[in-house]
């Protein structure tokens, strides 16, 4: 619960007009994943976070060079980023935890982002917002 309250707040900071958007691959970003979807099968089908181990709230850590959960149920379960690319304004991150590749792409003009984690039998697909820590 703790959780959809923190993301209700850093959504409505991120959408608040007027505010600098501008991120880079120097500064701690927070990313808050509101749509998720599997698209493991023929279609995508949206799901819940949680029911797939997705977090709805990501740290990405240039400087430690980690990407982590930050939802209570996951417990900041994350990864060591293999890359960080910081390339026409596009920020991209890339990890392993397990089997599954993760990678975060964000914009770093407008904060949108696109989130997926894939191995052999799955591949999930989340958009969100992310913003500086």
């Amino acid at each position: 619960m703790r959780t959809i309250g923190f993301l209700l707040v850093l959504l409505a900071a991120l959408a608040a007009p007027g505010l600098a958007r501008a991120l880079d691959a120097k500064t701690p970003l927070v990313c808050a994943l509101t749509d998720v979807f599997d698209c493991s099968g023929d279609e995508c089908t949206e799901v819940v976070a949680e029911a797939v181990n997705v977090p709805e709230l990501l740290r990405l850590d240039p400087k430690a060079k980690t990407l982590r959960a930050l939802d209570v149920e996951l417990a900041g379960s994350g990864s060591k980023l293999d890359s960080l690319t910081d390339e026409k304004g596009k920020l991209g991150a890339h990890a392993h935890e397990g089997d599954r590749v993760l990678v975060l792409s964000v914009d770093e003009a407008t904060g949108e982002a696109f989130f997926t984690v894939t191995d052999l039998h799955l591949s999930l697909v989340a958009y969100g917002t992310c913003g500086k820590l």
